[in-house]
């Protein structure tokens, strides 16, 4: 198996070495909802549109089967300027993640629609450097208490979308949910893996000028089973803990300002208040983290707006703003974990190439705001007390590309 994360805090969260999407959904897979910095629950269309809200598996006119494969490649970098502990900036591994997906869509009728799709909504990685974060432990010596962490959220499922009137669509996907998580420091650490079945619901409302969509996916309950190891001890010892994904809703207004061209305005709930403890429990009955397990984080609120503009009959462009604040409450702050609210800036295009394939290419900024962590528990260690190895400055910049291509059956 694999074994379980102390850290892997992050529960809800992302894929691989994304790290300035932890404890924020990263952005959807497909380039288009990447350049409309993922402002398209009611614009989404494509086979990949049952990611974002299986109702728009139908597309706006009559259906049509293909597939759309692709990913996001990126380079993500952050840092923290220790408060007093050290006089010079300490910088994470950059990290350079690729996330792929792929979606198939089939027309069943001019009123039906199926689907199947497998994709990362959330997940981060993150590798800092021998003796960032080292301290004296007696005996044992210096020792890093804090290193790397990673968790992966992958989904796999099919979706069904149903045209229920002339205007509206209505849309179901069930997935099957694969969460692994990773912790790895001198002082210990945890690794492992579970699985569990998650469902998602949409709706889209169309009429003239406009567009009303929605969709929401349950939270998820995942128990990760896997080893444990604890500084001085012989021999790894098995453990689990629960991952909980939080729910999400979005919704959105899509309107056409003029002949082509859709602006869409959205907001993104997630509700992270479902985190309240991450707690490893070895087979001897101990934490592993104990008097670190309990989370205390807040529900957010992101605000997105995007526009598509169809320039010709064979080439879109596609833009986008974001703000995705941060859950995370100073508590829980760790340098293994994102605790940046962020600002997304994405722009991309779309055409046709000569074999009939589509391409859609697109490139995201994403800015995490400067945040000064002050009193951590994270950073405290059982006879040493509060060690303020985690407090100081935190920040991160991130560069993502994606490229999705596309066709019919």
């Amino acid at each position: 198996m694999k074994v379980l994360i102390g850290v892997a805090l992050l529960l809800g969260a992302t894929a691989s070495h994304y790290t300035y999407a932890s404890y924020n959904s990263l952005p959807r897979s497909n380039a288009a909802a990447l350049g409309m910095a993922d402002a398209n629950v009611a614009l989404a269309d494509g086979p990949s549109a049952q990611i974002i809200n299986p109702a728009n598996l139908l597309g706006p006119d009559t259906p049509a089967s293909g597939w759309e494969a692709g990913a996001l490649f990126g380079r993500v970098d952050m840092d923290l300027a220790p408060d007093a502990r050290l006089p010079n900036t300490l910088s994470a591994e950059t990290g350079y993640p690729v996330i792929p997906f792929l979606a198939l869509g089939f027309a069943r009728s001019e009123r039906l629609a199926v689907g199947f799709a497998v994709d990362s909504p959330f997940g981060v990685a993150l590798e800092w450097p021998d003796h960032a974060f080292e301290t004296n432990l007696g005996p044992p010596g210096a020792q890093d208490v804090a290193r790397e962490a990673e968790i992966t959220v992958v989904r796999a499922g099919p979706a069904i979308a149903w045209r229920a009137g002339d205007r509206l669509d209505l849309g179901a996907r069930v997935f099957y949910q694969y969460v692994e998580a990773r912790d790895v420091s001198d002082i210990g650490g945890a690794e492992g893996d579970g699985r569990s079945i998650g469902a998602q619901l949409g709706l889209v409302y169309r009429s003239g000028g406009y567009a009303l969509g929605a969709a929401y996916t349950h939270r998820t309950h995942t128990e990760i089973d896997g080893q444990t190891r604890r500084i001085g001890e012989p021999s790894e010892m098995h453990g689990r803990a629960d991952i909980h994904v939080p729910a999400r809703l979005q919704v959105g207004v899509a309107l056409e300002v003029r002949p082509n061209m859709w602006w869409e305005v959205d907001l993104d709930w997630l509700g992270w208040s479902y985190i309240d403890e991450l707690t490893i429990v070895r087979d001897d009955g101990s934490i592993l983290n104990f008097g670190r397990n309990a989370r205390h984080f807040d529900d957010a609120l992101s605000v997105r707006t995007g526009a598509r503009w169809k320039i010709r009959g064979d080439r879109v462009v596609y833009a986008g703003i974001a703000y995705d604040p941060s859950p995370v409450d100073e508590r829980d702050a760790a340098p293994t974990i994102n605790n940046l609210s962020m600002t997304r800036v994405g722009f991309g295009m779309g055409f046709l190439l000569r074999s009939g394939l589509r391409l859609d290419l697109a490139y995201q900024y994403v800015r995490g705001h400067s945040r000064r962590v002050t009193d951590t528990v994270q950073d405290d260690i059982p006879g040493l007390g509060d060690t303020g190895l985690f407090e100081g400055t935190y920040r991160s910049e991130s560069h993502v590309l994606g490229v999705t291509l596309g066709g019919s059956f």
